[in-house]
């Protein structure tokens, strides 16, 4: 298992490479600016997602 963070992870490409990285059992750290975008990032990756920060 890797440890891999992705910015810009809340949305687009990114969000859907963090989804990519948590079905081959990585630890994803999503980063981004806006809340919203962070919570519904979350929200689309609830299945495999343990913790969610944010602020």
């Amino acid at each position: 298992m890797r440890t891999v963070v992705i910015t810009g992870g809340t949305e687009g490409i990114g969000r859907g490479f963090a989804r990519t990285r948590l079905g081959c059992g990585d630890r994803v750290v999503t980063v981004g600016t806006d809340k919203a975008e962070a919570e519904s990032g979350a929200s689309f990756l609830h299945d495999r997602t343990r913790e969610v920060l944010a602020r």
